[in-house]
């Protein structure tokens, strides 16, 4: 996991990076919540994804997410928002095209929902029901995810 989150942050040198432990604390707080973005597929999202968070197709336009964030967010360009996919490329790839809109807060979940999984946090699926695991997006970078926590899918 280590090895490809450092290619991540290589690839992205851009994107602000926030840890796992960093994005746990926030949504504990009683502060300003960070808008979650789910960056994969439909298939990956229903099977679990972080509590509130919003699915966006990574194919989906940046401009248009953008516009949508501003004004679920009372036009604060800096309302901080949080991108995530399985290890955190995809997230990251939206995550630079949404600061190139003009979002000043984006960051991308480091590790994203895999690390976040294997660290113990909470997932859940539709309406809001306790998950146990992840789309493993496929059978080589699922193995980044703990064993336990590996959804089986067909390639």
């Amino acid at each position: 996991m280590n090895a490809a989150c450092w290619g991540i942050r290589n690839r992205f040198q851009g994107v602000k990076q926030v840890s796992v432990e960093t994005l746990s604390a926030e949504l504990s707080s009683s502060e300003v919540q960070p808008l979650l973005l789910d960056v994969r597929e439909e298939s990956e999202f229903e099977v679990s994804h972080l509590r509130n968070a919003v699915h966006v197709q990574p194919s989906a336009n940046p401009a248009e997410v953008a516009q949508r964030i501003l004004e679920q967010c009372s036009n604060n360009r800096d309302h901080p928002v949080v991108c995530y996919c399985s290890i955190g490329y995809r997230s990251s790839q939206f995550a630079e095209r949404l600061t190139s809109e003009g979002l000043t807060n984006v960051r991308n979940l480091e590790g994203s929902i895999f690390k976040w999984a294997n660290a113990g946090h909470e997932l859940v699926k539709g309406g809001g029901e306790i998950a146990k695991e992840v789309h493993p997006y496929n059978s080589t970078w699922g193995k980044l995810l703990r064993r336990e926590f590996r959804a089986s899918i067909s390639e």
